[in-house]
């Protein structure tokens, strides 16, 4: 406090003295506050004339506790931000890091087994070499892998999808040397020649049948049953098994537009009768399972509107396809004839020796003018029938079985908009028609016989089992001659160890139910047999309990194979209906229909 003389009386004034250059002056200038009165009320030393009196404060100290303040601010900014920085990165992590890592893993894996299983691509083995040793030298980021596998699988796409060497335009643009090595020696076309396609006929027609006239007048069996899953060939007379046959290739709505133009009954007749006779008196491959097939195959072809998508000539080379499929079959398997070298197997390198068989069979009948199912068609068209039959033939070996299951789900996977939009359409969409069904005709052809030569367990129960009994009789007569021969015994062979029933829900499981889901999935009409082959699993496990007396925990087994079949089979349905709410409400779509009137055959 300072003391002051104030009208006689002395005042003591409070407060912090300090004056320039008297005691301990603050360390920063910036501490020091000086205020200076504008007139001196008192008049003393230090407060005369110009010399005013100036009070000084001194705040170092609250200087120092607000730089103490503002250090205690920034650290704890930091820590914030350090811990915000730690969980944004923690988030990221989670979010996105660990799932890329994950992703690129599968991604590095699952490139590794494409490329494993074309590794017979040079130039991609090649570019996969190059591309570890960038890996290798560079350790290349998460980005630029992702990008180099990528590139990688585009390759493989392109090379896959590739179905021809040149297109049109290249093709019209070659030399005739050029043409000649594509078209004669390496046997390919372009895009534009393999297409379906309707070319008119090039030849006079071959049945001078009338519309109004009936080839099957002696059928006995309603057309109703023809035109639907019920049939059972094993229940109806020998006779009028070629009454069947006649209906389909003359009289049925296929029959109208197809096999009319190009044979006549009497050909027909011819050939059905070699055929018969080709066909050995086999429990399950026999003429009886010709015809079933052939009735199997003309099914398909009804529902899924084949008419829209197909040329007659490949409606009539399938159905003709359906009818040899088997010529000549003896009752043993392709790895039979192998085991035992015997001459199909030598003849044929092992490869699908019993369809090689089938297939030249077919054409050695077809090579008598009285029996020639084909001497209708013109060259072009012969052509395409024998390509038709040959490779829908070819592919009934279960060799081929699982090939064909990845190759419809492929082709799903890439025009899955235009399936599941088609599922709950009765009208065939442009779409659907360009981008699905003609692009990949021959698979459909092929699917339909091979699908139909295995579809026992697609029909009612009543049909199904006599004939998984047959096949199962050539099974155990062909594990008999192995026992034998004292060569290895197939597993479904063995009779004193297979259970009849229990083989069933085995093929079924494993080997019809990949094949059918695939297919539904394009096919939705093909849904029922999908709903009749769940039923048919459940009967087959009746049977099986009755006769073999399972453990529960066997049971428990087979059921949830029943119930994940069945769920698949709900999926389907639920699908249809899903696409139909949709529609529904965005409204109209887009898309150019074709005008279709669905007969009553293909309900």
């Amino acid at each position: 406090p300072e003391e002051i003389v104030m009208e006689g009386h002395v005042i003591s004034v409070s407060g912090s003295r300090h004056l320039p250059g008297v005691g301990g002056d603050p360390v920063r200038n910036e501490s020091i506050v000086q205020l200076t009165v504008a007139e001196c009320s008192v008049h003393r030393i230090g407060c005369e004339g110009d010399i005013k009196a100036s009070v000084y404060f001194d705040f170092s100290l609250p200087k120092k506790m607000e730089a103490a303040m503002d250090m205690c601010l920034i650290v704890f900014m930091l820590g914030v931000m350090l811990y915000c920085t730690f969980d944004l990165s923690r988030t990221l992590d989670t979010i996105v890091i660990h799932p890329l890592q994950r992703m690129l893993g599968m991604v590095r894996v699952m490139t590794s087994s494409i490329l494993a299983e074309v590794s017979n691509f040079q130039e991609i083995e090649d570019d996969m070499d190059d591309g570890a040793n960038e890996d290798a030298d560079l350790q290349v980021s998460e980005i630029k892998l992702l990008e180099i596998v990528l590139q990688k699988l585009a390759k493989l796409s392109a090379i896959f999808m590739q179905q021809n060497v040149v297109d049109e335009a290249e093709m019209a643009a070659m030399s005739l040397e050029g043409r000649g090595v594509i078209l004669d020696m390496m046997q390919l076309g372009t895009a534009f020649h393999d297409r379906a396609s309707r070319p008119s006929l090039d030849s006079s027609p071959a049945s001078t049948l009338k519309p109004e006239d009936t080839v099957s007048w002696k059928m006995t069996v309603h057309r109703t049953i023809v035109d639907s899953w019920a049939l059972d060939l094993l229940k109806i007379e020998a006779d009028d098994i070629d009454n069947v046959a006649a209906y389909i290739f003359f009289d049925s709505m296929i029959g109208q537009r197809a096999g009319r133009q190009f044979t006549s009954s009497v050909t027909l007749q011819h050939f059905l009768d070699a055929a018969k006779a080709g066909y050995t008196s086999q429990p399950y491959h026999c003429y009886i399972h010709a015809i079933d097939v052939l009735h199997t195959v003309y099914r398909l072809l009804s529902l899924s509107q084949s008419d829209q998508w197909v040329p007659e000539v490949a409606q009539y080379a399938l159905l003709i396809s359906a009818v040899a499929h088997d010529l000549g079959h003896f009752g043993r398997t392709n790895p039979f004839l192998v085991e035992t070298k015997h001459e199909l197997a030598l003849r044929y390198n092992d490869k699908s020796p019993l369809e090689n068989m089938h297939c030249a069979t077919l054409f050695e009948i077809c090579n008598q003018p009285c029996t020639d199912v084909f001497k209708g068609l013109g060259h072009d068209n012969y052509q395409k029938a024998r390509k038709v039959c040959i490779s829908a033939i070819l592919h009934t070996d279960n060799a081929h079985h699982f090939e064909m299951v990845k190759d419809i789900s492929r082709i799903y996977e890439l025009a899955k908009a235009f399936c599941d939009v088609q599922a709950c359409e009765h009208v065939l969409s442009y779409h659907y028609i360009e981008e699905v069904m003609q692009k990949n005709e021959l698979t459909w052809l092929q699917l339909f016989l091979h699908l139909a030569d295995v579809s026992n367990p697609l029909k009612p129960f009543r049909v199904c089992e006599p004939w998984a009994h047959r096949v199962l009789d050539e099974f155990f007569d062909q594990g008999d001659e192995e026992k034998r021969l004292g060569i290895p015994v197939g597993m479904l062979n063995d009779r004193d160890k297979i259970c009849r029933p229990a083989s069933q829900h085995g093929f079924i499981n494993f080997l019809v139910a990949p094949l059918v889901f695939a297919t539904v999935r394009i096919f939705q009409p093909f849904l029922p047999l999908a709903d009749q082959m769940s039923d048919n699993l459940a009967s087959w496990k009746h049977l099986w309990i009755d006769e073999a007396n399972p453990p529960p925990e066997e049971i428990a087994k087979r059921d949830a194979d029943i119930f994940r079949i069945q769920d698949d089979v709900r999926q389907l349905e639920e699908r249809a209906a899903t696409e139909m709410r949709l529609m529904r409400c965005e409204g109209p779509g887009s898309n150019k229909r074709v005008s279709l009137a669905i007969p009553s055959l293909m309900t």
